[in-house]
């Protein structure tokens, strides 16, 4: 602030920390997005030219980093493409990392509940293994989601196998292709899908 009360607002940077905060995001943003884009066919150019758009944009006129984790856009992108076909939502990371669970989970539940809210309400068990910082809280955060859209959930923290994990995941995926998913509609309050 000058002397006379104006606020000035500061010139963008860029040294060395500023490029290096710059690319923090890219640690969390590309697993997902790789991932996503791999297994759902995705087309990489709109996905990817839509990130860096945005980014560039929050960078350039608001002077400051995306202020939350991309987890929830590309989340919601891959629920409104994906989520009415599939039986499981399967969250799996790395066991000891930095990404901040809550952020991460939050922004997963936000969109969850979003799709809910706009598509209705879908069949689907969510199964999660993850570790890392804020892991408490992060499932917390999605459990609160999850209850709040009333489908069921299991989460496996950073001292269980991910091969434990993996294989829970799929009995679940068996059991809602032999009724499971019909039990769920039911409880969601909507006609069974065979």
């Amino acid at each position: 602030m000058t002397p006379d009360g104006i606020t000035v607002q500061p010139r963008n940077r860029f040294d060395r920390m500023e490029i290096a905060g710059a690319f923090g995001d890219l640690g969390t943003l590309v697993p997902f997005v790789v991932a996503y884009m791999g297994v759902l066919k995705m087309d990489p150019f709109g996905v990817l030219l839509a990130f860096g758009v945005a980014m560039l944009i929050c960078g350039f006129v608001y002077r400051t980093p995306i202020p939350v984790q991309p987890m929830k856009a590309v989340g919601a992108i891959c629920y409104r493409h994906f989520l009415r076909q599939t039986n499981v939502l399967f969250i799996i990371g790395g066991k000891s990392n930095n990404t901040d669970i809550l952020e991460t989970f939050r922004g997963m539940g936000d969109a969850l509940r979003e799709h809910f809210a706009a598509n209705g309400p879908t069949p689907l068990y969510v199964v999660v293994g993850r570790g890392g910082p804020n892991l408490v809280r992060g499932f917390g955060a999605l459990a609160d989601a999850c209850d709040s859209v009333g489908v069921p959930y299991r989460f496996f923290g950073f001292d269980s196998a991910i091969s434990e994990v993996v294989n829970y995941a799929k009995r679940i995926d068996e059991w809602m292709k032999g009724g499971g998913r019909d039990v769920i509609a039911r409880h969601l309050g909507i006609a069974p899908t065979h």
